[in-house]
């Protein structure tokens, strides 16, 4: 005997298609930020997701000394320690400003993240503010010129990460910030939503 199908398991089935088809992870970009007016607040809101694997390394000179059988013995080496941050890694906002994104992948430990224009960045220079009217206005103007999504942030080629400077490895200079779409969507939803007034 064939199964047949009523129109209800029709339903359940396509709505079972529907959610799982949604989600898609974008890049977070500068432009997302300005065209949904995003607050510092929301952009926390927000899971977000590394891109690719983030690989850094740091050699540290050891030496060492040792008394063996009377005799004084002096050892030194080379101790390396490496940080592995896997792709799709989810992460927590710690820190938002106008130009850079702190994220979170471990507690106690930030990475930052800076707008870049398709490819590694410095974070933006930003004028300090002046005693002259109008100021104000220019560093926005400065933040809505930016573009591209938000990569780690670099400094001379090597990253800031639990308060020391690490080498990057691999593609680890290409990592950026990823989220859901339908996340973003939930958020400016929920900002845009009103309750409606009653006399």
């Amino acid at each position: 005997m064939t199964p047949r199908c009523t129109p209800a398991a029709v339903l359940v089935s396509l709505l079972a298609l529907g959610t799982t088809g949604c989600a898609t992870m974008v890049p977070f970009t500068h432009e997302m930020r300005v065209e949904h007016g995003l607050s510092d607040d929301e952009v926390s809101q927000l899971q977000f997701y590394t891109s690719h694997d983030i690989k850094l390394r740091r050699e540290v000179k050891s030496k060492g000394r040792k008394i063996d059988d009377g005799a004084l013995k002096l050892r030194s080496g080379t101790r390396v320690e490496e940080v592995f941050i896997p792709a799709n890694t989810p992460g927590v906002v710690v820190s938002v400003d106008p130009g850079s994104i702190e994220v979170s992948f471990e507690r106690g430990t930030s990475m930052r993240f800076v707008v870049g224009d398709e490819g590694p960045s410095q974070p933006l220079v930003m004028q300090p503010p002046s005693a002259f009217p109008g100021d104000e206005a220019r560093v926005a103007d400065v933040l809505d010129d930016a573009i591209g999504s938000y990569f780690v942030s670099s400094q001379s080629g090597q990253l800031p990460f639990r308060g020391l400077l690490w080498d990057p490895e691999g593609e680890t200079l290409q990592a950026h910030l990823m989220i859901y779409a339908s996340t973003l969507e939930e958020v400016v939803e929920e900002r845009t939503t009103l309750g409606g007034r009653r006399l």
